[in-house]
């Protein structure tokens, strides 16, 4: 097997960016986790001190506190569960749910996959 050079620079270069992407990420992992203890903290103080509906200045920001609602994940379960609580018949449900399953879209992706564990020299 013949690989060429400027393919081995290549992929020692993208090696070293996934490297640095894992790098990066663990930071930014421990970041969030640092920013969401004290999110806690600081909804908790403005519940108990009613200042939620308040704008705060901080450090040439305004701060403002927001409640956001977010819907749960639509799965498989969930649409069983909807159409048992409408329908009686367990054979349709179940023709249903494999239609649902066959519509769905298929996509592949080529990709590579980095273990960091030298097979070959």
């Amino acid at each position: 097997m013949n690989i060429s050079q400027d393919y081995i620079s290549k992929l020692k270069k993208w090696i070293d960016l996934d490297n640095s992407i894992k790098k990066y990420n663990k930071h930014t992992t421990e970041l969030r986790k640092k920013k969401n203890e004290l999110e806690s903290f600081i909804i908790e103080y403005g519940t108990h001190n009613n200042i939620l509906d308040s704008v705060l200045k901080c450090q040439n920001n305004s701060v403002t506190y927001n409640t956001t609602i977010v819907m749960g994940t639509l799965n498989y379960s969930l649409i069983e569960e909807c159409l048992g609580d409408i329908l009686n018949d367990t054979e349709t449900i179940e023709k249903i749910m494999e239609h649902i399953k066959r519509k769905r879209d298929i996509n592949k992706k080529n990709t590579i996959i980095l273990k960091n564990k030298l097979l070959l020299d």
